[in-house]
């Protein structure tokens, strides 16, 4: 037996917008929403609600803005540079207690900190192309650029 599922749709653009299998389905549409019920399973980001056919029809949403593109792209370098600031504990504790008991700082542990520094900044300038990327190519450049992702 195929299970029936109520589809919320937007009204206004026809886009799907939930669902919904329980019972009193009309208490529970939100407002606003139109209903459409189906025994079919289908992708509701890839489709929309047609009112002049009264089902389903393919739907091909806007390619996303600069901004979100930018803010995904962020991602990247931003998860970077927590990875290589969570390498930097070690070689800072060798350090810290190495000057704690009078010595001197470990050189393997501070030529680890330098690079790690350096990684970071190269990271942080991958961050500022990202952000001065004023099209979707200046994105794909930035991108395109070895020192993203580069970690420790």
């Amino acid at each position: 037996m195929k299970r029936v599922t109520a589809h919320f749709y937007d009204l206004v653009t026809g886009l799907f917008v939930g669902s919904y299998s329980g019972d009193e389905l009309e208490a529970n549409t939100p407002a606003g929403r139109g209903v459409f019920i189906s025994d079919e399973r289908f992708d509701r980001a890839a489709r929309r609600f047609d009112a002049a056919s009264g089902t389903h029809v393919a739907y091909e949403p806007p390619p996303p803005s600069l901004d979100v593109l930018r803010s995904q792209a962020e991602a990247v370098p931003l998860a970077a540079i927590a990875d290589l600031e969570a390498g930097q504990q070690r070689p800072l504790r060798e350090i810290a207690l190495a000057l704690a008991g009078g010595l001197q700082p470990p050189a393997e542990a501070r030529q680890t900190l330098e690079r790690i520094d350096a990684d970071i900044v190269q990271q942080r300038e991958a961050l500022s192309a990202i952000a001065a990327a004023q099209s979707e190519g200046d994105l794909r450049a930035a991108l395109d650029q070895p020192t993203i992702a580069k970690g420790p």
